[in-house]
C-alpha cells in the first residue's frame, strides 16, 4: 500500500488532489481509497490547515491497512511547514513534493530533509508555471500531475483521465496545468539524478 499525505490550507482543494489521485490509480486498475479530511483550526500564527491521505494499492486489492505508512507527501501551502506535523513521520524514501517559488534551504527545511533520498524531493512553483487558467481545480491538478511524475505511482495519461472526467468545462485548463506541472517535476528529478 502507498500512502500519500496531502497537506494544505483549502479542504477542498487537498481532498481534490487525494481523489485525483485515486481516481488516477482506479483507471490504472488499483485499488484506491481517500481517507477523510481533517481541518486545523487556526490560532495565534497558525493558518488553518486540512490534511487527507490517499492510499494506493500497488499490487492486487488486499485490504487496506489501518495504520498505512507515509510514502509521499504533498504539501499545497508551504505557510504550514513550519508545523511540526506536516514534515513528521516522512522517511528517507519518502517522495515530498512542496509548492513553492523557494528552495528547501529558503524555506528553512535544510535541517529537516538532510538525509532524504534528493531524486524525492522536489519544490513545484505552481504559481510560476504558465497555464490558462487560475481557480481552486487548478492547484489540485498541478499537484496529481507533479506527483505523478515524482513518485510514479500514477501515470499523467490516467491523471489527465481522471481530470477529464470530473472536472467538466474546466477539463482543458487543469489537464494543461497538470501536464505542465508533470513536465517540469520530471526535468527536476532527470537532472537530480544525472547530477
Amino acid at each position: 500500500m502507498f500512502d500519500v499525505r496531502i497537506h494544505g490550507r483549502n479542504g477542498a482543494e487537498v481532498a481534490g488532489t487525494a481523489e485525483l489521485l485515486a481516481a488516477a490509480a482506479a483507471a490504472m486498475g488499483r485499488a484506491a481509497e481517500v481517507l477523510a479530511v481533517q481541518d486545523f483550526g487556526a490560532g495565534p500564527g497558525r493558518p488553518s490547515a486540512a490534511v487527507v491521505h490517499c492510499l494506493v494499492n500497488k499490487g492486487p486489492p488486499d485490504g487496506m491497512p489501518s495504520q498505512p505508512q507515509v510514502d509521499g507527501l504533498i504539501v499545497q501551502d508551504p505557510a504550514l511547514l513550519p508545523r511540526a506535523e506536516v514534515l513528521g513521520g516522512i522517511c528517507p524514501e519518502t517522495y515530498v513534493l512542496v509548492n513553492s517559488v523557494l528552495g528547501f534551504g529558503d524555506l528553512g527545511l535544510s535541517d529537516d530533509v538532510q538525509g532524504q533520498c534528493r531524486d524525492r524531493l522536489v519544490i513545484l512553483p505552481a504559481a510560476g508555471l504558465r497555464v490558462v487558467q487560475q481557480d481552486g481545480s487548478l492547484l489540485t491538478a498541478m499537484m496529481a500531475g507533479g506527483f505523478a511524475a515524482l513518485a510514479g505511482i500514477v501515470g499523467l495519461a490516467s491523471v489527465v483521465w481522471a481530470i477529464e472526467d470530473r472536472q467538466g468545462p474546466v477539463a482543458d485548463g487543469c489537464a494543461a496545468a497538470a501536464r505542465a506541472a508533470y513536465e517540469f517535476v520530471r526535468i527536476e528529478k532527470e537532472a537530480m539524478v544525472a547530477a
